[in-house]
């Protein structure tokens, strides 16, 4: 018995291992809203049923009530009428309902009672459901995220095979190099000069004259300056090349930045943004950009402006989201660059709760257009581009809170001295000339 219970305990174990493994998180949390709005149809067909009773039960009260008085009206006619008997039938009659009432009313108040519970119950099935929906959105995004790193995964271990793949080429490379040095010396060392070799050799005066060893060095000096002298020139095209080239980028960079000026008509239009006293944000309905944060922050902020910007249905979301009619938000729809230039350099501090990036480039457009801080969300990305110059949101613990994000250990200005056009296309122009040669 003892070797069956164990067998039973390893295969419930494996199978739960199965199970668990086989779930999808995603998948299960519909599931699961999809069970609780089939559970609030039948509780709230089950609460319709017992209010309706509360009303009829409360209806036969007030019809008893009415008889009662019915015929204490009808006793009191009789009595004036000098007819007694017909008195007296009328007054059996009304005590006959009022010995009912008691037990109508008791019966009355027990179904408002139930009624009341039962309208608890649906009011607080509807209200858990609401929130679940909100949390759904974040388990999809977090699902699509963990989707995401294991395509990165498996990509890495193609590429850690590839690597191994290379190395195995160099090594049979290098063999099949050996094996052909040891071919060509046997074969060297298996040649034997014949007899017409040898007389031919006399016969044509033996070695070569010194003038021919001379005429032959001479040409093979003159291709080798030939060639030094083209490697020159392309050296010195390509230097002035990219001198040139950079000359140019940075005038047009110059230009661009004298030809985009902040559009402070923007305060005008939206009198509630105050300079230096408003966070930014710029938005749409993408999950990775992780919109619900940033109203979450508002609404635990309701003290400090929220400037946000950005196309698609916002609002509607934020409704959806059951984070709408919040005072402190300002929705701002599509902005010029003029007017987003103007809103990131006078902002308290930008704010870019992504869930995941390829590089993340609002934040640093955020620091070239003046903003005093950037807020980004803690992750690997984020950390290797921003570095100490961030402050970082860690969407573990922190779900809408600004006064909890950590601060920057360095000014974000920094940054710029790091990144610039002209430094990543050097970069790509060595990459290409080392190719190249």
């Amino acid at each position: 018995m003892a070797i069956l219970k164990r067998f039973g305990d390893i295969m419930r174990a494996n199978i739960n291992a199965l199970l668990d493994k086989a779930e999808d998180p995603g998948k299960m949390v519909d599931q699961m809203l999809l069970d609780l709005n089939e559970d609030l149809a039948a509780v709230k067909k089950e609460t319709a049923s017992v209010m309706a009773a509360a009303t009829s039960a409360r209806q036969q009260v007030d019809e008893c009530k009415a008889n009662i008085a019915k015929y204490e009206a009808a006793a009191k006619s009789a009595v004036k009428a000098g007819n007694d008997d017909d008195a007296r039938k009328l007054l059996s009659t009304k005590q006959q309902y009022e010995s009912t009432l008691t037990s109508l009313e008791e019966a009355a108040k027990v179904a408002e009672d139930n009624a009341a519970k039962m309208r608890q119950m649906h009011d607080k099935l509807v209200s858990d459901i609401n929130g679940l929906q909100a949390r759904r959105a974040a388990i999809h995004a977090k699902v699509s995220v963990a989707n995401a790193q294991q395509h990165v995964n498996a990509a890495t271990e193609k590429t850690s095979r590839t690597s191994r793949s290379t190395a195995a080429f160099d090594r049979m490379e290098e063999k099949a190099d050996r094996m052909l040095n040891e071919a060509n010396a046997t074969a060297e060392l298996n040649t034997q000069a014949t007899n017409e070799d040898i007389a031919n050799k006399y016969l044509s005066g033996g070695s070569a004259s010194v003038e021919d060893e001379l005429a032959r060095l001479k040409a093979e000096v003159g291709v080798e300056e030939q060639q030094q002298a083209e490697q020159e020139i392309e050296y010195e095209d390509r230097n002035a090349l990219q001198h040139g080239g950079r000359r140019h980028r940075e005038n047009q960079n110059h230009e661009a930045r004298q030809r985009i000026a902040p559009d402070e008509r923007i305060f005008a239009k939206v009198p509630q943004l105050r300079r230096g006293q408003y966070y930014f944000s710029m938005a749409n309905l993408l999950k990775n950009k992780n919109f619900p944060w940033v109203l979450r922050s508002a609404r635990n902020k309701p003290d400090t402006v929220c400037a946000i910007a950005g196309g698609g249905s916002l609002a509607a979301e934020a409704k959806r989201l059951g984070l709408a009619d919040l005072p402190n938000v300002v929705y701002l729809g599509y902005v010029s660059d003029g007017e987003a230039k103007a809103l990131m350099h006078h902002c308290k501090a930008f704010l870019f709760p992504t869930l995941y990036e390829g590089f993340g480039i609002p934040p640093l457009e955020a620091v070239a257009c003046g903003a005093p801080r950037i807020y980004v969300s803690d992750t690997p990305c984020m950390r290797e581009v921003y570095g100490d110059c961030a402050g970082y949101i860690d969407l573990k613990t922190n779900h809408g809170y600004v006064d909890d994000v950590t601060r920057p250990k360095r000014d974000a200005a920094e940054l710029l001295a790091r990144y610039s056009w002209h430094k990543s296309a050097q970069a790509l122009l060595d990459v290409l000339t080392q190719t190249a040669n």
